[in-house]
């Protein structure tokens, strides 16, 4: 079982430039936001095999190797004059290519190594 806080932001800010949602050119003004956020489950299982090595007193070794597995959840938020009047199909399929990238990582590879002192 691995506890994380594993997330990626993704900010669009305007200034003036423009915005591809959907397939659809939009405007940016400096006020205009659209925020993507792909957010992984907090608690995941893990799969892993590992070595420890201690002796009764000095330095010993661990190594871990494996992945938490777990599936992306991706949210969005849009404000601002130009994004508060996006048509809706074009964000949900903006959200779709995002959701079918994000879907493809079915698991966190995780790698341990550590090192301790036994006296």
């Amino acid at each position: 079982m691995t506890f994380n806080n594993m997330k990626v932001d993704m900010d669009g800010r305007g200034n003036g430039g423009t915005i591809n949602i959907g397939g659809t050119d939009y405007t940016m003004t400096a006020n205009d936001r659209f925020n993507v956020k792909i957010e992984f489950p907090k608690t995941t299982p893990y799969v892993g095999i590992g070595y420890g090595h201690q002796l009764s007193s000095g330095w010993g070794f661990v190594f871990d190797l494996g992945a938490s597995i777990g599936k992306a959840k991706v949210t969005e938020t849009h404000s601002g004059p130009n994004l508060s009047l996006a048509d809706q199909a074009d964000i949900d399929r903006e959200l779709a290519e995002v959701r079918e990238g994000a879907g493809k990582v079915k698991a966190i590879p995780l790698i341990a190594i550590g090192f301790n002192y036994r006296f």
